[in-house]
């Protein structure tokens, strides 16, 4: 699998295995790399806010394209191979959960029905 190696992926040290759970480390690492990336552009283009990397702001001289190339593909890079799979891994955690929990549910219900049901003979 191709890997994009510079400053801003440094911050994902943990590639994501499937069936590995999902920790807030690997959130951190996800956010740090994303959040350094989006930094840099804000700061090449002269804006302050994330909101405001939009296309017209993007445009300017002074961001070649090489530059643009390079966010793109460590954009890409990032969310394919660390956010996406850490996302996917989240869900599927959850749906255990979710799953789980509601067996817990119905054992609950079924002890208290069998126990309405003793009460009622006794």
């Amino acid at each position: 699998m191709p890997t994009v190696h510079n400053h801003h992926t440094a911050h994902l040290a943990d590639d994501p295995e499937y069936g590995v759970p999902f920790t807030a480390r690997h959130a951190d690492q996800v956010s740090r790399a994303t959040n350094s990336v989006l930094n840099e552009m804000c700061q090449t283009i002269g804006v302050k806010e994330f909101d405001h990397l939009t296309a017209y702001n993007l445009n300017k001289r002074t961001v070649t394209k090489e530059k643009l190339c390079e966010w793109l593909e460590t954009v890409c890079f990032t969310l394919n191979r660390f956010a996406a799979a850490h996302l996917q891994m989240a869900v599927e955690r959850i749906d255990e959960l979710s799953t789980s929990q509601n067996k817990v549910q119905e054992t609950v219900i079924e002890f208290q029905n069998k126990l309405l049901e003793n009460r009622k003979l006794n």
